[in-house]
Protein backbone atom coordinates (compact mmCIF):
# COMPACT_ATOMS: atom_id res chain seq x y z
CA UNK A 1 0.00 0.00 0.00
CA UNK A 2 3.05 2.27 0.02
CA UNK A 3 2.77 2.77 3.79
CA UNK A 4 5.80 2.20 5.98
CA UNK A 5 5.68 0.22 9.23
CA UNK A 6 6.36 3.46 11.11
CA UNK A 7 3.46 5.25 9.42
CA UNK A 8 1.22 2.27 10.15
CA UNK A 9 2.14 2.29 13.84
CA UNK A 10 1.45 6.02 13.98
CA UNK A 11 -1.98 5.53 12.40
CA UNK A 12 -2.81 2.90 15.00
CA UNK A 13 -1.53 5.02 17.87
CA UNK A 14 -3.62 8.00 16.73
CA UNK A 15 -6.78 5.90 16.37
CA UNK A 16 -7.14 6.25 12.60
CA UNK A 17 -6.70 2.47 12.27
CA UNK A 18 -7.70 -0.13 14.84
CA UNK A 19 -6.15 -3.57 15.25
CA UNK A 20 -8.67 -6.42 15.57
CA UNK A 21 -6.44 -9.48 15.29
CA UNK A 22 -2.77 -9.95 14.39
CA UNK A 23 -2.40 -8.67 10.83
CA UNK A 24 -6.05 -7.55 10.56
CA UNK A 25 -7.04 -3.90 11.00
CA UNK A 26 -10.06 -1.70 10.37
CA UNK A 27 -10.76 1.97 9.99
CA UNK A 28 -14.28 1.64 11.41
CA UNK A 29 -15.32 3.01 14.78
CA UNK A 30 -15.37 0.74 17.82
CA UNK A 31 -18.51 -1.44 18.00
CA UNK A 32 -20.87 -0.53 20.82
CA UNK A 33 -21.91 -3.95 22.15
CA UNK A 34 -20.17 -7.22 23.01
CA UNK A 35 -22.13 -8.93 20.24
CA UNK A 36 -20.93 -6.41 17.62
CA UNK A 37 -17.33 -6.81 18.82
CA UNK A 38 -17.69 -10.59 18.53
CA UNK A 39 -18.99 -10.46 14.94
CA UNK A 40 -16.24 -8.04 13.91
CA UNK A 41 -13.61 -10.32 15.45
CA UNK A 42 -15.12 -13.31 13.65
CA UNK A 43 -14.80 -11.45 10.34
CA UNK A 44 -11.13 -10.75 11.12
CA UNK A 45 -10.50 -14.42 11.93
CA UNK A 46 -12.15 -15.42 8.68
CA UNK A 47 -9.60 -13.23 6.88
CA UNK A 48 -6.81 -14.99 8.77
CA UNK A 49 -8.18 -18.46 7.97
CA UNK A 50 -9.57 -18.45 4.41
CA UNK A 51 -12.32 -20.99 3.85
CA UNK A 52 -13.45 -20.93 7.46
CA UNK A 53 -17.10 -20.41 8.40
CA UNK A 54 -18.47 -18.89 11.60
CA UNK A 55 -20.24 -21.63 13.55
CA UNK A 56 -21.55 -22.81 16.92
CA UNK A 57 -22.25 -19.94 19.38
CA UNK A 58 -20.83 -17.36 16.97
CA UNK A 59 -23.33 -18.45 14.31
CA UNK A 60 -26.15 -18.53 16.87
CA UNK A 61 -25.35 -14.90 17.70
CA UNK A 62 -25.36 -13.89 14.03
CA UNK A 63 -28.71 -15.63 13.43
CA UNK A 64 -30.24 -14.21 16.64
CA UNK A 65 -30.98 -17.68 17.96
CA UNK A 66 -31.93 -18.20 21.64
CA UNK A 67 -29.17 -19.10 24.09
CA UNK A 68 -29.46 -19.69 27.83
CA UNK A 69 -26.05 -18.15 28.54
CA UNK A 70 -25.59 -14.71 26.93
CA UNK A 71 -22.45 -13.54 25.19
CA UNK A 72 -19.77 -11.60 27.00
CA UNK A 73 -16.65 -9.78 25.89
CA UNK A 74 -14.42 -12.83 26.49
CA UNK A 75 -16.45 -15.23 24.32
CA UNK A 76 -14.10 -17.10 21.91
CA UNK A 77 -14.91 -16.90 18.21
CA UNK A 78 -16.07 -20.26 16.85
CA UNK A 79 -15.11 -21.23 13.29
CA UNK A 80 -15.44 -24.45 11.30
CA UNK A 81 -13.17 -25.46 8.42
CA UNK A 82 -13.53 -28.37 6.05
CA UNK A 83 -10.98 -31.11 6.87
CA UNK A 84 -7.87 -31.02 4.71
CA UNK A 85 -4.34 -32.31 4.90
CA UNK A 86 -2.21 -30.19 7.17
CA UNK A 87 -5.10 -28.41 8.89
CA UNK A 88 -5.50 -28.70 12.63
CA UNK A 89 -8.28 -27.83 15.03
CA UNK A 90 -7.72 -25.07 17.58
CA UNK A 91 -9.11 -24.38 21.04
CA UNK A 92 -7.78 -21.26 22.79
CA UNK A 93 -9.44 -18.72 25.09
CA UNK A 94 -10.04 -16.40 22.12
CA UNK A 95 -10.52 -18.75 19.16
CA UNK A 96 -11.97 -22.17 18.54
CA UNK A 97 -11.59 -23.86 15.14
CA UNK A 98 -13.35 -27.18 14.42
CA UNK A 99 -12.69 -29.43 11.45
CA UNK A 100 -15.95 -30.81 10.02
CA UNK A 101 -17.46 -31.11 6.51
CA UNK A 102 -19.19 -27.96 5.23
CA UNK A 103 -21.71 -28.81 2.46
CA UNK A 104 -22.71 -25.73 0.45
CA UNK A 105 -26.33 -26.00 1.56
CA UNK A 106 -25.25 -25.59 5.18
CA UNK A 107 -23.45 -22.26 4.74
CA UNK A 108 -25.08 -18.80 4.59
CA UNK A 109 -23.56 -15.43 3.77
CA UNK A 110 -24.43 -12.68 6.23
CA UNK A 111 -24.90 -9.11 4.87
CA UNK A 112 -21.73 -8.13 6.75
CA UNK A 113 -19.76 -10.49 4.49
CA UNK A 114 -19.33 -13.14 7.18
CA UNK A 115 -19.76 -16.73 6.00
CA UNK A 116 -21.79 -18.54 8.65
CA UNK A 117 -23.39 -21.94 9.13
CA UNK A 118 -27.15 -22.04 8.50
CA UNK A 119 -29.51 -21.98 11.49
CA UNK A 120 -30.15 -25.72 11.08
CA UNK A 121 -26.45 -26.60 10.96
CA UNK A 122 -25.80 -24.25 13.89
CA UNK A 123 -28.47 -25.96 16.01
CA UNK A 124 -27.06 -29.40 15.19
CA UNK A 125 -23.47 -28.34 15.90
CA UNK A 126 -24.45 -27.03 19.32
CA UNK A 127 -26.67 -30.04 20.08
CA UNK A 128 -23.52 -32.13 20.28
CA UNK A 129 -22.26 -29.96 23.16
CA UNK A 130 -25.30 -28.70 25.08
CA UNK A 131 -27.71 -30.45 27.44
CA UNK A 132 -31.00 -31.42 25.81
CA UNK A 133 -32.97 -28.56 27.35
CA UNK A 134 -30.65 -25.96 25.79
CA UNK A 135 -30.21 -27.64 22.42
CA UNK A 136 -33.97 -28.04 22.07
CA UNK A 137 -34.33 -24.25 22.27
CA UNK A 138 -32.26 -24.03 19.08
CA UNK A 139 -33.89 -26.94 17.23
CA UNK A 140 -37.39 -25.68 17.96
CA UNK A 141 -36.40 -22.18 16.83
CA UNK A 142 -35.30 -23.56 13.45
CA UNK A 143 -38.59 -25.45 13.06
CA UNK A 144 -40.64 -22.40 14.10
CA UNK A 145 -38.95 -20.25 11.48
CA UNK A 146 -39.62 -22.84 8.77
CA UNK A 147 -43.22 -23.19 9.93
CA UNK A 148 -43.68 -19.42 9.68
CA UNK A 149 -42.25 -19.40 6.15
CA UNK A 150 -44.74 -22.14 5.19
CA UNK A 151 -47.69 -20.22 6.56
CA UNK A 152 -47.88 -21.93 9.95
CA UNK A 153 -49.88 -25.01 10.93
CA UNK A 154 -53.05 -25.85 12.87
CA UNK A 155 -52.33 -24.80 16.45
CA UNK A 156 -53.81 -27.86 18.10
CA UNK A 157 -52.18 -30.53 15.95
CA UNK A 158 -49.20 -31.30 13.76
CA UNK A 159 -49.03 -34.24 11.37
CA UNK A 160 -45.77 -36.17 11.42
CA UNK A 161 -45.18 -35.51 7.71
CA UNK A 162 -45.44 -31.76 8.38
CA UNK A 163 -43.09 -32.00 11.35
CA UNK A 164 -40.57 -33.80 9.13
CA UNK A 165 -40.77 -30.97 6.58
CA UNK A 166 -39.81 -28.53 9.31
CA UNK A 167 -36.93 -30.67 10.60
CA UNK A 168 -35.52 -31.71 7.21
CA UNK A 169 -32.68 -29.20 7.42
CA UNK A 170 -31.75 -30.44 10.89
CA UNK A 171 -31.75 -34.06 9.72
CA UNK A 172 -29.63 -33.17 6.69
CA UNK A 173 -27.02 -31.49 8.91
CA UNK A 174 -26.54 -34.48 11.20
CA UNK A 175 -24.22 -36.43 8.91
CA UNK A 176 -21.81 -33.50 8.45
CA UNK A 177 -21.85 -32.21 12.03
CA UNK A 178 -22.00 -35.36 14.17
CA UNK A 179 -19.14 -37.44 15.44
CA UNK A 180 -19.29 -40.86 17.04
CA UNK A 181 -19.29 -39.11 20.44
CA UNK A 182 -22.05 -36.59 19.67
CA UNK A 183 -24.37 -38.53 17.32
CA UNK A 184 -26.68 -39.82 20.06
CA UNK A 185 -27.17 -36.38 21.65
CA UNK A 186 -27.87 -34.76 18.28
CA UNK A 187 -30.36 -37.39 17.15
CA UNK A 188 -32.19 -37.12 20.48
CA UNK A 189 -32.64 -33.38 19.96
CA UNK A 190 -33.85 -33.75 16.36
CA UNK A 191 -36.42 -36.40 17.36
CA UNK A 192 -37.91 -34.09 19.99
CA UNK A 193 -38.15 -30.91 17.88
CA UNK A 194 -41.70 -29.55 17.58
CA UNK A 195 -42.60 -26.02 16.39
CA UNK A 196 -45.82 -26.03 18.45
CA UNK A 197 -43.70 -24.89 21.38
CA UNK A 198 -44.17 -21.24 20.60
CA UNK A 199 -41.22 -19.70 22.45
CA UNK A 200 -37.71 -20.41 23.65
CA UNK A 201 -39.08 -20.61 27.21
CA UNK A 202 -41.51 -23.36 26.22
CA UNK A 203 -38.71 -25.26 24.46
CA UNK A 204 -36.42 -24.94 27.48
CA UNK A 205 -39.25 -26.05 29.78
CA UNK A 206 -40.00 -29.14 27.69
CA UNK A 207 -36.31 -30.05 27.64
CA UNK A 208 -36.23 -29.96 31.44
CA UNK A 209 -39.33 -32.16 31.51
CA UNK A 210 -37.52 -34.70 29.34
CA UNK A 211 -34.39 -34.47 31.48
CA UNK A 212 -36.37 -35.09 34.67
CA UNK A 213 -38.40 -37.96 33.23
CA UNK A 214 -41.81 -36.31 33.56
CA UNK A 215 -44.69 -37.74 31.51
CA UNK A 216 -44.71 -36.07 28.09
CA UNK A 217 -47.31 -33.29 27.99
CA UNK A 218 -49.67 -32.48 25.16
CA UNK A 219 -48.71 -29.25 23.40
CA UNK A 220 -51.10 -26.38 22.69
CA UNK A 221 -53.84 -28.45 24.31
CA UNK A 222 -57.32 -27.16 23.34
CA UNK A 223 -59.74 -26.53 26.21
CA UNK A 224 -63.37 -25.64 25.50
CA UNK A 225 -64.64 -22.83 27.73
CA UNK A 226 -67.78 -20.70 27.72
CA UNK A 227 -65.84 -18.06 25.78
CA UNK A 228 -64.44 -20.41 23.15
CA UNK A 229 -61.40 -22.62 22.71
CA UNK A 230 -58.31 -21.80 24.75
CA UNK A 231 -54.92 -23.40 24.16
CA UNK A 232 -52.65 -24.40 27.04
CA UNK A 233 -48.86 -24.43 26.58
CA UNK A 234 -48.61 -27.86 28.23
CA UNK A 235 -51.29 -30.22 29.50
CA UNK A 236 -51.52 -33.56 31.21
CA UNK A 237 -55.27 -34.14 30.79
CA UNK A 238 -55.04 -37.58 32.43
CA UNK A 239 -53.98 -35.79 35.64
CA UNK A 240 -56.03 -32.63 35.18
CA UNK A 241 -52.89 -30.46 35.12
CA UNK A 242 -52.05 -27.51 32.85
CA UNK A 243 -48.62 -25.89 32.67
CA UNK A 244 -48.12 -22.30 31.51
CA UNK A 245 -44.67 -20.90 30.63
CA UNK A 246 -44.96 -17.11 30.97
CA UNK A 247 -42.39 -15.07 29.08
CA UNK A 248 -41.20 -11.74 30.45
CA UNK A 249 -43.27 -9.77 27.91
CA UNK A 250 -46.14 -12.22 27.43
CA UNK A 251 -48.55 -10.02 29.40
CA UNK A 252 -47.30 -6.48 29.00
CA UNK A 253 -50.35 -4.54 30.20
CA UNK A 254 -52.84 -4.51 33.06
CA UNK A 255 -55.61 -5.50 30.64
CA UNK A 256 -53.63 -8.50 29.38
CA UNK A 257 -52.95 -9.57 32.96
CA UNK A 258 -56.65 -9.28 33.78
CA UNK A 259 -57.63 -11.30 30.70
CA UNK A 260 -55.14 -14.02 31.63
CA UNK A 261 -56.52 -14.12 35.18
CA UNK A 262 -60.03 -14.65 33.79
CA UNK A 263 -58.71 -17.34 31.47
CA UNK A 264 -57.07 -19.14 34.38
CA UNK A 265 -60.25 -18.90 36.48
CA UNK A 266 -62.24 -20.52 33.68
CA UNK A 267 -59.74 -23.39 33.49
CA UNK A 268 -59.92 -23.91 37.25
CA UNK A 269 -63.73 -24.06 37.08
CA UNK A 270 -63.33 -26.88 34.56
CA UNK A 271 -61.34 -28.81 37.15
CA UNK A 272 -57.77 -28.15 36.00
CA UNK A 273 -54.88 -27.36 38.31
CA UNK A 274 -52.64 -24.62 36.88
CA UNK A 275 -48.86 -24.46 37.32
CA UNK A 276 -47.09 -21.30 36.12
CA UNK A 277 -43.42 -20.41 35.80
CA UNK A 278 -41.20 -17.92 33.99
CA UNK A 279 -37.65 -17.35 32.82
CA UNK A 280 -36.41 -16.40 36.28
CA UNK A 281 -37.75 -19.65 37.74
CA UNK A 282 -36.01 -21.85 35.17
CA UNK A 283 -32.75 -19.93 35.38
CA UNK A 284 -32.55 -19.95 39.16
CA UNK A 285 -33.92 -23.39 40.07
CA UNK A 286 -35.34 -25.50 37.22
CA UNK A 287 -35.54 -28.58 39.42
CA UNK A 288 -37.95 -26.75 41.75
CA UNK A 289 -40.25 -26.07 38.79
CA UNK A 290 -40.11 -29.71 37.72
CA UNK A 291 -40.78 -30.86 41.30
CA UNK A 292 -43.82 -28.57 41.44
CA UNK A 293 -45.14 -30.11 38.20
CA UNK A 294 -44.43 -33.63 39.38
CA UNK A 295 -46.24 -33.09 42.69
Amino acid sequence: MGVSASQWRTAVARGRVRRIRPGVYTGASLPETAAEVHVETAMADQRRFPGSVASHRTAALVHNMPLVHPFDEDEPVALTRAPDRGLRSCNTPSLRVSLRPLPLGQVDHHPSGLAVTTPARTAVDLAGELPIEESLMLGDEVARRIAASLGGFPRGGLAERDRRRMTRGLEAAVAAAATARTLGRIESMVRLVDPRRESALESLSFGHMVRCGLPRPELQFPVQTEEGTRFADFAWPQFGVIGEADGEVKYSSRRQNWQEKRREDRLRRLGYRIVRWGWADLRSDPDAVMLMLRS
